[in-house]
């Protein structure tokens, strides 16, 4: 399955202009785990590439690791995740990001 998204950060308020997009997109492998609840709990691993605009570009690669419940009835997910990655360019440095939210499921 493929996750995507895009994200805005308005960065530092005392900084004009240091607002960032975030974008990604992710193969991902979901892993269900098995508890007596209504709806589903799955763990995630995967794989992607991230590019982020801020003063200039960065492109990278990146790892995420989760756990989602899917709400029954519901196309929509809450989800928890960590994104360990390695930035490729303009320089080569290590990454990480994260989140807690909700998808829209399609």
């Amino acid at each position: 399955m493929i996750d995507a998204a895009l994200a805005w950060s308005f960065g530092d308020p005392q900084v004009a202009g240091s607002g960032t997009l975030d974008t990604h997109a992710d193969y991902v492998f979901r892993f269900p785990i098995e508890l007596e609840i209504p709806g589903a709990i799955e763990a995630y691993v995967g794989a992607g590439g991230k590019v982020r605009f801020r003063a200039q570009i960065e492109v990278g690669g990146r790892i995420p690791v989760g756990v989602r419940y899917l709400i029954e009835g519901f196309p929509l997910e809450v989800f928890l995740e960590l994104g360990p990655g390695l930035l490729l360019f303009p320089a080569t440095s290590l990454d990480m990001g994260g989140g807690i939210g909700v998808r829209f499921l399609i």
